[in-house]
């Protein structure tokens, strides 16, 4: 059966994070953490093993830590023989799938996701994000109606009963206010500082698009679906389009599990130490087969499903 393998992105990062592949798969996650170690300047396996939780929610930490987990759990399923048709990689989760696809180094990939969330912690104007969700699709269609009507950023579409809205503080605020007055939708804020996704990014684009460029990006070897577009892509431009892009564009995931179901992909399985896309992929009404391994115990059992 096809398979294809998902990234996680920011919000998956937590405390302990890596600590136990660390334990049962030293040879791998060691090499790892002293190479991010080494390229960061500081100590990232630390930070992800033992907190504080304030540090490591920082955006310029959470990246390159979900980055260096979902790589090394990558590496196992590799290490399997686990071969995936397609990847896919939520907001900063696509760097690690453009790692696992051969697209760039993961020594690079830091350097990336480092500049990238220090630009964005960098955005003058601070701003808000609010989740809606809804089990009604009549009720999603009014509120998407509204959110067009108040010109309001859609900073993801995360699955059929779930987008999340990106922009400044006010206007988050009364996002919330009006839309979780509406019997049926629930809002709820996002522990953020900064409106990712949105137009209010656009400050940080000039400055991380200028760093990347630095950089060697290879085709991929196999097909990426991308955030913006949510078409497959091995074409460099392509891929480096769809990375400025994500700076002010939303994420489509919805869209991409859905072109990843038109290429006759039937297992999923979300590669790093959460169970976030998983918990999404599971509101999809085509009941797709999706595993997750979000530690040593989750991973064992994916291998033997996988078998």
């Amino acid at each position: 059966m096809s398979l294809a393998f998902l990234f996680p992105g920011q919000g998956s990062q937590h405390v302990g994070m890596g600590k136990d592949f660390y334990r049962r798969h030293e040879a791998i996650f060691s090499d790892l953490f002293h190479e991010a170690n080494d390229v960061l300047g500081f100590d990232l396996q630390k930070v992800c093993f033992q907190g504080p939780s304030e540090d490591l929610t920082a955006t310029e930490m959470a990246q390159p830590a979900i980055l260096t987990v979902s790589v090394g759990v990558y590496r196992l399923l590799e290490q399997e023989g686990l071969t995936p048709l397609a990847m896919a990689g939520h907001s900063v989760g696509q760097f690690s799938a453009l790692v696992a696809s051969g697209a760039l180094t993961f020594a690079d990939a830091l350097q990336m996701v480092r500049k990238r969330g220090e630009c964005m912690a960098s955005v003058r104007q601070s701003g808000s994000m609010v989740a809606i969700v809804t089990s009604k699709n009549e009720l999603m269609t009014e509120a998407l109606t509204w959110i067009e009507e108040q010109e309001i950023d859609i900073a993801a579409y995360n699955a059929p009963n779930q987008i999340v809205l990106s922009g400044a503080v006010e206007q988050m605020n009364e996002a919330y206010t009006v839309l979780d007055e509406i019997e049926g939708i629930k809002a709820k804020r996002l522990s953020v500082s900064q409106a990712f996704h949105s137009r209010l990014m656009a400050e940080m684009e000039p400055e991380f698009m200028e760093f990347i460029t630095r950089f060697s990006f290879r085709a991929p070897r196999v097909p990426i679906v991308l955030n913006c577009t949510a078409k497959e892509s091995q074409d460099v431009d392509s891929i480096l389009e769809d990375v400025r892009a994500q700076c002010t564009s939303p994420v489509r995931w919805t869209q991409t599990i859905q072109r990843l179901a038109e290429m006759k992909i039937e297992r999923f399985v979300e590669v790093g130490s959460s169970k976030t896309l998983t918990g999404l992929m599971r509101s999809f009404a085509e009941g797709y087969q999706v595993y997750s391994t979000e530690s040593p115990m989750a991973l064992a059992k994916t291998w033997k499903r996988m078998r």
